[in-house]
C-alpha cells in the first residue's frame, strides 16, 4: 500500500473549532456601513450556522474525492495543510487558500489545486436560506 496516502482529519462531520454549537452569530458589521456598502450577498458567516455546508457524500465522499485527485508525488514531505475557503450560496467554492504553517509548500499548492476541483457542496443555511460560510479543512499527507 502506498505510504503517501492522503487522509483527511474530520472531526464531528467537519465541525471544526471555528464552529461552536452553542454560539449562533451573524457576520460582524457596523449598522451604518451595512446600510451603505454591504449587501447580503457579500456577508460571510465565520462562526456557526444552523446547517453547516457539506460535501456531497459527506466525510467519506470528501475523503474519496481527495484520494482520487491528489497527486502524492507533488507533496515534498509528509505533513498537514489547513485549507480555508468560502462555500457560496450556490455551493461553489471561492477564496481557496492555505492558512497557518506550510502555506508556501508544494503540499499546500496541491491541496489548493484539488479543493478548487471540488464539485459543488451543499451550502450552509441560516433561517432556512442558503448563506455564504467560511470553512476550513485540514489535509494530511503521509
Amino acid at each position: 500500500m502506498n505510504t503517501k496516502l492522503i487522509t483527511i482529519i474530520a472531526t464531528a462531520a467537519f465541525a471544526l473549532s471555528a464552529y461552536s454549537a452553542d454560539a449562533q452569530t451573524t457576520p460582524a458589521k457596523s449598522p451604518k456601513v451595512a446600510e451603505v456598502t454591504l449587501s447580503q450577498t457579500r456577508d460571510v458567516y465565520t462562526s456557526s450556522v444552523e446547517v453547516l455546508p457539506h460535501f456531497p457524500g459527506g466525510v467519506e465522499g470528501f475523503t474519496n474525492f481527495l484520494k482520487q485527485n491528489i497527486n502524492n508525488k507533488k507533496a515534498e514531505a509528509p505533513g498537514r495543510v489547513n485549507i480555508t475557503f468560502v462555500v457560496e450560496k450556490d455551493g461553489s467554492l471561492s477564496d481557496v487558500h492555505a492558512i497557518g504553517r506550510n502555506t508556501e509548500s508544494k503540499a499546500a499548492e496541491e491541496a489548493i489545486r484539488v479543493i478548487k476541483l471540488s464539485p459543488k457542496w451543499e451550502p450552509g443555511k441560516q433561517n432556512g436560506q442558503p448563506v455564504r460560510v467560511q470553512y476550513t479543512v485540514p489535509v494530511v499527507f503521509k
